[in-house]
This record gives C-alpha cells, sequence and structure tokens, in this order.
C-alpha cells in the first residue's frame, strides 16, 4: 500500500523546467500557430535560463524580435534584433515578413553600423622565442557584454582540458606548452556563448642562422702610402719607357753616322730616303723619350711624396692609370 502511494506521488510530480532547445521548438510552434502572445512568455522564460548554445540564443533573438514586432512592440522588437544582430552582424532576416517586422531589424542594423558586434581573437604569444601561451581580445557593445572566455586547449596526443578566465579589459591570456596545441575560446556571459573561434597553436619556427660578415683587417698601409706605391711603380714603368725610346733615338742616329761611305766621303750604305727616314725617327723618338723622362720623374716623386707623408686615417682614393705612348697618364679622387 505504501509502495504504491510513493509510485503514485512520483508519477504525480511535476517534470523539471524545460531546456532552452525545447523552450525553442515550442516557441517555434507557437509562431508558427499565429500565437506571438504565448511565444513571447515561452522566449521570456528560455531567456531567463544560462548556458545556452550561441545558435539558440540567435534563434531565440530572431523569434522574438518577429513576436514582438507582430505585437506591435517595435522597440521590444528593435532590441531583440540588436542582440541578434550582435552575435551574428551578417544575418539575414526572411524577406516573406512583413514592413512593420523589418523595418525594426533595419533599425538594429543602423545601430550596429554605429558599434561593434562580439566576437573574439587568439594570438599566440613567444617568450625567448618559444611558444608560451595564447593571448585573447574580445570587443563588445553596451547592449551585449563578454564576460569571460572558456578556453578548451587540447594538447598533441592528450586530452581537452577546458577553463574560465574572467576579462580584464576586455582580455585574457592561458599559458600553452612549447609544443602547441588545438584550442577554443569562446566569449560567455551569463546566457551563453555569444562568441567563438577554434584553432591550432604551433611551435615556433626556428629562427635562421644569420652569417655574420667579419669585415676585413685593416691594412698596414694608409691610403696615400698605397697611392705613393701605385705612382712610383707607374714612375719607373715610364722611365722604362722613355729608356727604350732612347735607345730607339740612339740606334738610328748611329745607322745614320756609321753608314758606310765611298773614298771621297760620300754615303752610300744608305740612300738618301733611308736617311731620311731615319732621322725622323731619331727625332720623334728621342722627343718621346724626353717627355716620358719628364713624366716618369714628376710620377716617381709624386708617389715617393704620397708614400712618405701619407695618412693612415683618411679614406682610400681611387686611382687609375693609363700609358701611351707620349707618357703615362695618372688620375683618380683623393
Amino acid at each position: 500500500m505504501i509502495s504504491a502511494l510513493i509510485l503514485s506521488a512520483a508519477l504525480a510530480a511535476p517534470a523539471g523546467p524545460a531546456s532552452p532547445t525545447q523552450r525553442l521548438a515550442e516557441a517555434r510552434k507557437l509562431v508558427d500557430d499565429l500565437q506571438y502572445d504565448k511565444a513571447v512568455k515561452v522566449i521570456e522564460a528560455a531567456l531567463a535560463q544560462s548556458g545556452m548554445e550561441r545558435d539558440t540564443l540567435i534563434a531565440l533573438y530572431e523569434l522574438a524580435g518577429i513576436s514582438y514586432a507582430t505585437l506591435d512592440k517595435a522597440a521590444k522588437a528593435k532590441e531583440a534584433f540588436q542582440q541578434l544582430l550582435s552575435l551574428a552582424p551578417d544575418f539575414k532576416l526572411s524577406n516573406d515578413l512583413p514592413p512593420r517586422t523589418r523595418t525594426p531589424f533595419f533599425e538594429a542594423k543602423t545601430w550596429l553600423s554605429e558599434t561593434t558586434p562580439v566576437a573574439v581573437a587568439v594570438k599566440s604569444t613567444l617568450e625567448n622565442g618559444r611558444l608560451s601561451g595564447l593571448a585573447i581580445t574580445v570587443t563588445d557593445n553596451a547592449l551585449v557584454v563578454v564576460k569571460a572566455v572558456r578556453v578548451t586547449i587540447t594538447p598533441p596526443g592528450g586530452q581537452p582540458e577546458t577553463a574560465t578566465i574572467v576579462l580584464e579589459g576586455k582580455q585574457a591570456s592561458t599559458p600553452l606548452g612549447e609544443n602547441g596545441a588545438a584550442y577554443t575560446v569562446e566569449a560567455i556571459n551569463d546566457r551563453g556563448v555569444l562568441a567563438s573561434t577554434s584553432g591550432e597553436a604551433r611551435p615556433a619556427a626556428p629562427t635562421p642562422a644569420v652569417a655574420k660578415t667579419v669585415a676585413p683587417a685593416p691594412s698596414g698601409l694608409s691610403w696615400q702610402a698605397t697611392t705613393g706605391i701605385l705612382l712610383g711603380v707607374a714612375g719607373v714603368v715610364t722611365l722604362i719607357g722613355a729608356s727604350a725610346a732612347g735607345l730607339a733615338s740612339s740606334s738610328a742616329r748611329t745607322r745614320i753616322s756609321q753608314a758606310e761611305r765611298s773614298p771621297t766621303g760620300v754615303v752610300v750604305g744608305l740612300t738618301q730616303r733611308e736617311a731620311a727616314q731615319l732621322d725622323a725617327s731619331a727625332r720623334s723618338t728621342a722627343l718621346v723619350a724626353n717627355v716620358l723622362f719628364i713624366t716618369g720623374a714628376v710620377v716617381a716623386a709624386s708617389g715617393l711624396a704620397f708614400f712618405i707623408f701619407g695618412s693612415p686615417s683618411e679614406p682610400a682614393p681611387s686611382v687609375a692609370l693609363a700609358f701611351s705612348p707620349m707618357g703615362a697618364l695618372v688620375s683618380g679622387a683623393f
């Protein structure tokens, strides 16, 4: 008898409160049946609950906006659409709805353009070049406020771990192993999930080795001394050229002076034309020899001066040497 009474009482006991998803299904049916006043009560009861998924919240706000607008409660309809668009900025309302429903929706879109929707961004942080954690930043607005983030970390080959972190100035952070991990970050408040993002934090790429450029050891000679040596070499080369020209001129004159003569003293070893050519050659090579001797002496003397009085603190100049039958040409920037 007692057992029967207990069983009867248990069967008569009311069931627990409906879940948000159950109330969402009930509200949808009421809206389909055009019972908007009853649908509003079910929606408000659902929105008073906590821990809802983002999709459930979005659907409830959509039905709330439609129901309030149909009942000529434009202000409440606009607020419901504002909350909807805060979670889903790209949401599109059905074109089949009447203007009195669509008008508060477009007013809510105008409001959103002047504020920010709810969003969450995640960035890996490094410490000493190694992956160390996640830096989390959220955005929200005055109507829909993010209070915390729920972070789920799944390390490679490990089990997911979830932690709720209260925001400080719309920011939060969580440590992470240097081997990286998959993550899901959800922006939440008392009603449930407002926004989420997922990704994978990878270990930092190794820093490529940077080739070091070793400056060559400074030369023991200053640029003036180096220039002096170059000028000295140029002077010596020029003097050698002068000597060669002088020998050529002397050889031509020797051939003329030692040409075979007849008993009467007339030159018979050379024709008059050959003698004239040799004389001209002797004169020209003698002129070249004189110019080269003077140039070589000047260049060699300049080189000696540079070598003796050179200063090691000044930058090296550019020097160019050019040789011609008339001598050596030295040019450069000093």
